[in-house]
């Protein structure tokens, strides 16, 4: 890949259709800071500002929240149910 340039690298996942998403999302974030060190670049949300600690909580919260509510109505995330309503 020498000579080659990004501008960036967006890493995603379907937010209802992950089994143990929380689990996911931590995997994902430790990820995107390994990789941002490894390649001198820094981790930006969905509008291009810097991730801080505290961002990276307020949107674990959200999720947390999201996960409670789905469970709650008997959609848990990754269950046939939720791969089906969210196809």
């Amino acid at each position: 890949m020498e000579g080659q340039a990004s501008q960036g690298v967006t890493l995603q996942f379907d937010v209802p259709r992950v089994p143990d998403g929380l689990k996911v999302f931590d995997g994902m974030v430790a990820f995107g800071r390994r990789l941002a060190n490894e390649i001198g670049g820094i981790l930006v949300d969905d509008n291009l500002r810097p991730l801080t600690d505290t961002g990276i909580e307020k949107i674990r919260t959200q999720l947390m929240q999201i996960y409670e509510r789905m469970e709650a109505r008997g959609v848990p995330s990754g269950s046939r149910r939720a791969l089906r309503l969210f196809s």
